[in-house]
């Protein structure tokens, strides 16, 4: 495997150099490819490119994004990569690493499509009871109805030679709707954007709480479902 590490950043810092830099350890070929700003999509656009850039020329195979706040634990990759191939070569889609929402409300940004701007989210819970690694069967085992799953960038790895990459452009959408005279916003943000594009290329979109990893905001929310402390099962603790 040759990588290309998409490291997009607001403002350069970061909670993960460690997480970052250990990779290097699982993989033949990396390439840190690294980009600021505040224009969210557009960075995560800039990193694309360079890999794209990286692939024609013949030295990367793979792109695995890390946001900045997003610290997995140690042997995060080799864990996400042997979810990855656990596909069939050609038809591996896209795998993400849940991650909780920055909030006590036990929420991921993991979802089931049952709406274009509000889909259902799973909760830390509802993804304990699914297994390991899911993609489309996970809303057959909590709802019964066959829906596509929806999932986050901010640890995610796909093949870069994929015929559908070419065409995969990260992209945020508003919209706002009038409903009994009160105006609301909407949002579909570029992961479930991109997830949705997926789809309609007709490959896999796959989510895995395999790896464990914290989402940082003022505090670090676990993707791991804590009975043993209920009243606040997503921080983690100092």
């Amino acid at each position: 495997i040759k990588l290309a590490l998409s490291l997009p950043s607001y403002d350069g810092r970061r909670v993960n150099a460690i997480p970052m830099l250990t990779v290097g350890q699982a993989v033949g070929t990396i390439h840190y490819m690294t980009a600021q700003g505040s224009l969210l999509a557009h960075v995560f656009n800039r990193t694309l490119c360079e890999a794209r850039q990286k692939r024609d020329a013949g030295v990367a195979t793979h792109f695995c994004m890390l946001h900045d706040d997003i610290a997995p634990e140690a042997d995060w990759f080799q864990k996400l990569w042997a979810e990855y191939i656990k596909e069939p070569e050609g038809k591996r889609g896209v795998i993400s690493a849940v991650s909780p929402i920055k909030s006590p409300h036990m929420m991921t940004s993991t979802a089931l499509d049952t709406d274009p701007w509000e889909p259902r989210k799973l909760t830390l819970e509802e993804v304990s009871r699914l297994p390991v690694t899911f993609g489309a069967d996970a809303s057959k085992v909590l709802t019964g109805v066959p829906l596509n799953l929806l999932v986050n960038t901010g640890l995610m790895l796909f093949d870069l030679r994929e015929p559908w990459v070419d065409g995969l452009v990260f992209s945020i959408r508003d919209f706002i709707q009038v409903k009994d005279g009160v105006p609301k916003a909407f949002v579909e943000p570029e992961d479930w954007r991109m997830s949705r594009y997926i789809h309609s290329q007709g490959y896999p979109v796959r989510a895995t709480r395999a790896v464990e990893l914290a989402h940082y905001g003022s505090l670090g929310w676990t993707n791991q479902w804590q009975t043993e402390d209920p009243a606040a099962p997503g921080e983690v603790k100092p």
